[in-house]
């Protein structure tokens, strides 16, 4: 029951008292009455309204609370679809459970009137970002399952290589497995690349299907293209395969049981295609490199042993003489504990210990028989020179001599060194000093030379020219390079004598160090010895010799009108500038021997000495002849080392099918001086007959050589 409320009059609350008696009349009692319920009407109508007006008050106030707490439900319930759609984003099943549960706790505070409308909003809004999230699993599973594709792929290329690796390298069984494992991978391969997604669609559009192919393909032939470069026999085959590879036009060919594939090179693009070919060409440059350094790692053992001769100015002997050398030295070093034999020297000896005597004996003797110098003594051989130690510089010293006795040549590549000290050592140790005699020597006229004693050496050598250089100048110098060669000798010999050396030791080292500069030379048609003759340069032994030369010198010489008999090539100072190593190719100046006997430049139309040089003696025609040559020879050496050891070697010939082995090898060999065979009777065939070695028949062929030869005797 509601309770009264003072501020309302209810209609039973209303009483009318009367305040005047009733009238006796009848009608005036009527009126009077009447006038009493108009009022209690009016008075009823008032209380009314005031009670429909607190009503309507209320209720709007009800109206404006429920629409707040409505608003507020609604937002929660929003922001709880949102939030847990950003955490279960991919899970639709598990973000409807949960936003289930957390809506109830929010729609069941709100009075029952409210909760229809929105629990139906809260579901609306659910559905849609239910039905995103279904979306969303569903990209996220294609997704997964495109990368998978991708990963099977990437396995499905490693199953390819390994199939071809048995294709190449296994026994039948494996080859005849390996080629069904192979048509297996490509299979699948096709197969991935066209799988559908749910609505039916090729999950790999048309770029990703191409991407995925040229790396899948592109693997397959790289792998396969590694192999069969290293099983062709020849280098030309190789370069025959790159090239097809390149233009597309390769192809590989495979069984599978009763079916046959074919993979061309054409399905890959262009640049994948010349991305391979590119690593085949470095696989084959490498290759040949390997083979080189591994021919000549046999060919200085074979000549350590004696069965080969040196091949000195050969740069890949070189580099493997000086490997050999290090692992010489390093493992006699540490077999007589040189180092610290060294390091406890006493500051006045008089004898050098056995071991460093030991160690001398053996490097002058690998020298002496490898007929070049190792790069790594040559730096101990400076050091050791400027050590102020007498034992190492006697070390220096010995061996220096050895190499000047043995192997001049190598000994005039050596006169960039400042070894006076070391020279100076050995000669007074030769002469019977002691060794601290001998360095006190050095001390005082090499190391701590006084400038008034190097004055009077100078003095000393001007005087001794007139009777130590009367017969310097080697027979058959050409025309006015005595004169030349005699001024190079003395300054040399001075430069030595300064540094402290005796007149005789200084005139040997003046000599040898001139043999780097002056040599023998037919070039011209008759044989004189002259500066940095051209054959110093150009000639190849057994590939590319004088003779040759002098043909296509005079083959020259007819195209600008010269008898071929008169043609003749000097070095000048344009030559010396272009001279830098035995790898240098440069020009000489086109000469002709007049009728006097004496030689003549020859000039071009603007009055400039017409020059000769790698442009006829080594065009590049025939450097790749040589090279071709050159690298038969190689393979031939490689092949009969291989041969030997697979025939005689007790460590090799166990293996399963070395005699085997050995016969295609030989097959192979035989194969080889064929192809060089060939080579060298084409070259012939381009050449008339040489001059003869019979030298009056060649005075008589030779009337202007002959003169020239006989004016520059007589001088």
């Amino acid at each position: 029951m509601r309770k009264p409320n003072n501020h309302f009059i209810r209609k039973e609350d209303i009483i009318y008292t009367p305040q005047v008696g009733i009238s006796d009349g009848f009608a005036g009692g009527l009126s009077a009455l009447e006038g009493d319920r108009r009022l209690a009407t009016q008075m009823f109508e008032a209380a009314n309204a005031i009670q429909q007006s607190e009503d309507n008050l209320r209720r709007s106030i009800t109206e404006q609370q429920n629409k707040v707490l409505l608003l507020d439900a609604k937002n929660k319930l929003s922001a709880i679809n949102q939030g847990l759609y950003e955490q279960l984003k991919y899970d639709p099943e598990k973000f409807k459970v949960s936003t289930n549960e957390a809506a109830s706790k929010v729609i069941n505070e709100l009075p029952l009137l409210l909760r229809d409308e929105a629990k139906g909003a809260f579901m609306s809004e659910q559905a849609g970002y239910f039905c995103k999230a279904q979306n969303n699993k569903a990209e996220y599973l294609d997704r997964q399952a495109f990368e998978q594709l991708q990963v099977n792929n990437k396995n499905l290329a490693k199953t390819a290589i390994s199939s071809i690796n048995g294709i190449f390298a296994g026994d039948e069984y494996t080859q005849a497995q390996s080629q069904i494992d192979l048509a297996d991978a490509i299979l699948k391969f096709e197969g991935n690349v066209a799988t559908q997604n749910r609505f039916g669609q090729e999950m790999f559009n048309p770029k990703n299907k191409y991407e995925e192919s040229q790396k899948f393909y592109g693997t397959i032939f790289e792998s396969f293209a590694d192999l069969q470069l290293g099983a062709f026999d020849t280098t030309e085959q190789g370069v025959e395969f790159i090239d097809n590879l390149e233009k597309g036009t390769a192809t590989i060919n495979f069984k599978s049981g009763d079916a046959e594939f074919s993979i061309p090179s054409s399905i890959l693009d262009y640049n994948k295609r010349r991305s391979i070919s590119a690593h085949l060409q470095q696989l084959q440059k490498e290759g040949i490199s390997q083979r080189k350094k591994m021919v000549s790692r046999q060919y200085v053992s074979d000549v350590k042993a004696g069965s080969k001769p040196p091949m000195p100015g050969v740069k890949e002997y070189q580099q493997q003489v000086d490997i050999d050398f290090e692992d010489e030295y390093n493992a006699l070093s540490k077999a007589l504990n040189l180092d610290n034999i060294l390091a406890q020297l006493p500051k006045d000896i008089q004898v050098s210990p056995p071991e460093v005597d030991q160690v001398i004996n053996s490097v002058s003797g690998y020298v002496t028989q490898m007929k070049v110098v190792p790069s790594g003594l040559k730096q101990r051989l400076e050091s050791w020179n400027k050590s102020n130690n007498p034992v190492l510089v006697k070390m220096s010293g010995e061996i220096i001599s050895s190499i000047r006795a043995n192997n001049p040549q190598e000994y005039a590549k050596l006169n960039k060194l400042n070894l006076a000290a070391a020279e100076t050592m050995a000669s007074e140790i030769r002469n019977g000093n002691t060794l601290q005699g001998a360095f006190d020597v050095v001390v005082q006229n090499c190391i701590n030379a006084d400038p008034l004693i190097i004055e009077q050496r100078n003095k000393e050598f001007d005087k001794m020219i007139k009777d130590e250089f009367n017969d310097i100048v080697p027979k058959n110098m050409f025309f006015n390079q005595d004169t030349k060669y005699r001024e190079q000798f003395i300054e040399a010999t001075r430069q030595q004598y300064l540094r402290g050396v005796n007149i005789s030791d200084a005139k040997n080292m003046a000599a040898d160090m001139l043999k780097n500069r002056y040599g023998e030379s037919s070039i011209n048609g008759f044989d004189t010895y002259c500066e940095f003759p051209p054959e110093m340069f150009y000639t190849i032994p057994g590939v590319y010799d004088a003779d040759e030369m002098r043909f296509k010198l005079q083959e020259f010489g007819k195209t600008k009108g010269i008898d071929p008999q008169r043609v003749c090539v000097f070095a000048d100072e344009k030559t010396y500038l272009e001279i830098g190593d035995q790898n240098s190719k440069p020009t000489y100046v086109l000469c002709v021997i007049g009728d006097d006997g004496t030689i003549m430049p020859f000039y071009d139309k603007d009055l400039q000495y017409v020059r000769v040089g790698k442009d006829i003696w080594w065009s590049e025609v025939e450097q790749q002849e040589f090279e071709e040559i050159r690298g038969l020879n190689n393979e031939e050496l490689w092949l009969n080392n291989r041969i030997r050891d697979l025939k005689y070697n007790p460590d090799l010939n166990y293996e399963p099918y070395a005699h085997l082995e050995a016969f295609k090898l030989s097959q192979k060999l035989e194969k080889t001086k064929k192809e060089k065979q060939e080579i060298r009777s084409k070259r012939r065939e381009k050449f008339a007959e040489k001059s003869t070695t019979d030298f009056e028949k060649w005075k008589q062929e030779h009337p202007f050589g002959a003169l020239a030869y006989s004016k520059m005797i007589a001088r």
